[in-house]
């Protein structure tokens, strides 16, 4: 939820109707993010969520011994093990931090919004 509002707020999306679109379906199952402008990048940036704050860097979690990482990212040499994020702590952090945040306003901090649901509240600003 913290990571919706923080969108919703580079968006333009009130908190009212950010709490409306908790829990309900995505618009679309495209699979790709409704955020990305047409030229492929991120219209919101500055507000990402963490998931992709995270996208292509050295990752380790208990589900996979293994360490994985975009080859792109690593092309000289495999990520050194002080460049590898711990994924169960950051989501550990993530899921203490939202808690206390929804906990703060009253809401449901298992409530989930769907990003495509986000975009198309975006407030159009016209040039």
């Amino acid at each position: 939820m913290i990571e919706a509002i923080a969108l919703g707020e580079e968006l333009g999306v009130s908190l009212d109707r950010i709490y409306l679109q908790a829990g309900q379906a995505p618009l679309s199952t495209t699979g790709r993010c409704s955020l990305l402008t047409e030229e492929g990048l991120c219209s919101v940036y500055r507000a990402r969520p963490l998931l992709c704050r995270t996208h292509g860097l050295a990752l380790k979690s208990a589900d996979r011994p293994d360490v994985s990482h975009c080859e792109l990212n690593f092309t000289q040499n495999p990520p050194h093990l002080s460049s590898v994020l711990d994924v169960d702590n950051l989501h550990t952090a993530l899921f203490a931090v939202n808690l206390e945040y929804c906990h703060k306003l009253g809401i449901d901090p298992l409530s989930r919004i769907a990003l495509d649901r986000l975009a198309a509240l975006r407030v159009r600003v016209e040039p």
